[in-house]
């Protein structure tokens, strides 16, 4: 069977055998080489489920490249797609505030597009499925629509050829990472859910990846100024005054991140994490993020998750006293705490 004919029948293929196939097509498209399936030579169900173009454009995405998550929640994405017998290459900015804060769309010629994909791939771009790309593009997308936030100019003009081959996602820009993880992420984490929250209380150690580097500053913003206040009268207050009330603040702190539309931004973020640290072959640290976005996407679960809990200590330790280290929140030997360590080694899986 040719590799061709391979793709028209993947549509019925077993998923992880499917996954295989467009990892291949993948590594191939990165050196430049597109094997398109045969036409059609009749209707096809199974072809067209298998389509993102639902609306018959003969729009598609063919190579993408996804950044981590910084800052406020923003990532970015290089986009080629084959939009009317011409090739464009889509550079969008999201975030899981706003949607989808920017878009530049270029034509280019597809060896270009291919040469300067392979340029940029490695670091902070990874290279992935063009599915991935077209799923955070639509929920981005559908974000900004619910928040009533103009779309970019050149979405659009674009607008007909692209809406027709973006899948339905309602996720936001992150959420949707959860129905893509491997068959071997989802059996690391088994169906445990004691041994789940234990891998969301251990994932604090998540913040080494580099895939966590989120300002939560805005979110915190009142409580961050109360400790800024505290710090400024520590000559007044004892140290371990002034300690305890830095404790009473971390805790409301976690408490903000754990419930409302935080908690569910936060659970999108580290589903998009556990993806990206799959792909890069660190199941591990994988698997932590997948338990912690899975807590934290269970409205109904109380259990902490260590990477919000250590998001905490880094935003407020500008503004606690310096103490010796066996005296800090959640460590042996200190002041009964919220568990936020600053300088707590994290729990490793």
């Amino acid at each position: 069977m040719t590799l061709a004919a391979m793709i028209a029948a993947s549509a019925s293929w077993p998923k992880p055998q499917a996954k295989e196939l467009r990892r291949v097509l993948l590594r191939l498209r990165s050196r430049g080489i597109v094997v398109e399936p045969p036409a059609e030579t009749g209707p096809s169900q199974a072809g067209r489920a298998s389509s993102p173009d639902r609306g018959g454009s003969g729009a598609r995405p063919s190579q993408c490249l996804l950044s981590a998550i910084e800052g406020t929640g923003i990532a970015r994405l290089e986009m080629v797609w084959e939009l009317r017998q011409e090739t464009w290459w889509l550079r969008a900015v999201v975030s899981d505030g706003r949607g989808l804060e920017a878009l530049e769309a270029t034509r280019v010629a597809r060896r270009q597009a291919a040469q300067e994909m392979e340029r940029l791939a490695g670091g902070d771009l990874q290279a992935v499925e063009p599915e991935w790309g077209a799923r955070m593009l639509a929920g981005a997308v559908a974000l900004a629509r619910q928040r009533g936030i103009g779309l970019p100019r050149e979405y659009v003009v674009l607008r007909p050829q692209l809406e027709a081959a973006l899948p339905e996602v309602d996720e936001g820009p992150y959420g949707w990472a959860r129905a893509c993880w491997s068959p071997s992420l989802l059996e690391a984490l088994g169906d445990d859910a004691q041994r789940v929250e234990w891998w969301a209380r251990a994932s604090a150690s998540l913040l080494e990846t580099g895939e966590v580097r989120w300002d939560l500053r805005e979110e915190l913003g009142p409580m961050l100024e109360e400790a800024r206040r505290q710090s400024s009268i520590r000559l007044v207050l004892l140290p371990a005054t002034q300690h305890a009330l830095m404790e009473r603040i971390a805790l409301r702190m976690s408490e903000a991140l754990h419930e409302g539309p935080m908690r569910q931004r936060l659970a999108g973020r580290l589903a998009y994490v556990a993806l990206r640290l799959d792909r890069a072959g660190r199941l591990p640290m994988a698997r932590l993020a997948a338990a912690a976005s899975m807590v934290l996407a269970d409205a109904q679960s109380t259990g902490r998750v260590g990477v919000v809990e250590a998001l905490v200590g880094v935003h407020l330790a500008p503004y606690l006293p310096r103490r010796e280290p066996s005296s800090l929140p959640g460590q042996p030997g200190g002041a009964r705490g919220t568990g936020v360590g600053l300088r707590r080694h994290p729990v490793r899986p």
